[in-house]
């Protein structure tokens, strides 16, 4: 959690709040939350088709809050997508909205840019097929996975305003700027694609995560999810603010 802290510039007290890590097995030939598209031209296994870690604002709670009871929908404010096996061949981790995003000059353009109507229009078109955006030649970006790698992502821009109360205290110094989670930025839909070898974890990831019923050995691609979450409804934490990002 240190060394997330240091990665995202968050403070602690968002940082530790996190969920626990979860790790993913994909065997050779597995489809997770497929989404039917069986004219897939995509061969072999531990695919994950695309999705957003993280939800719009709605008059449901953030998860985080209900203790994971329902109905709840996630808040995730940054996501950690860790590496625990190479793999040869495939297996990269897709986001193909991720250049639709990015203006000509190398700047990135809101999120506001692309809807929640653009996005389901692409969920109907023929690019939103695994055999797409996975392809090496496919729209957006491709992560190859490497055993120790990380992978950062911000699910949701950030909304900056004013803490009341600090502002009417006598000491003007000591107002905040806080944050909540913003709108989600949609070009942080993503995939896990195909994958056909792999190596399997080192002793050390072995040892802490000693609760993974699969031996270590076991052929297939490895991963673990690190998901920071955070409030974006002003007030919502009962422990103030303790979910929120101050001067971010």
């Amino acid at each position: 959690q240190k060394r997330v802290a240091l990665l995202t510039q968050l403070p602690d007290t968002v940082v530790h709040r996190a969920m626990e890590l979860q790790v993913v097995h994909y065997n050779y030939g597995d489809k997770a939350n497929h989404n039917d598209d069986d004219n897939s031209d995509s061969k072999g296994g531990g695919h994950y088709t695309a999705h957003f870690d993280s939800l719009s604002r709605s008059s449901q709670p953030c998860c985080h809050i209900t203790k994971r009871i329902p109905p709840c929908r996630p808040c995730r404010m940054a996501t950690v997508l860790y590496s625990l096996s190479d793999v040869t061949n495939g297996g990269h981790t897709a986001f193909p909205l991720a250049t639709m995003m990015t203006n000509g000059d190398g700047t990135c353009s809101s999120s506001n840019n692309h809807t929640a109507q653009s996005v389901e229009a692409w969920r109907m078109s023929s690019a939103s097929r695994e055999s797409s955006y996975c392809a090496d030649n496919g729209p957006g970006l491709r992560i190859s996975p490497q055993l120790g790698q990380a992978i950062l992502w911000y699910n949701h821009d950030i909304e900056h305003f004013s803490d009341a109360a600090a502002q009417d205290s006598d000491d003007s110094s000591s107002a905040l700027t806080l944050a909540l989670l913003g709108e989600l930025d949609r070009s942080t839909l993503h995939a896990g694609c195909p994958s056909s070898s792999s190596s399997p974890p080192s002793s050390t990831e072995q040892s802490q995560e000693e609760e993974v019923p699969l031996p270590w050995n076991a052929p297939g691609k490895w991963i673990a999810n690190h998901w920071i979450e955070a409030s974006d409804v002003l007030g919502e934490d009962a422990e103030h603010y303790a979910n929120m990002i101050r001067n971010l």
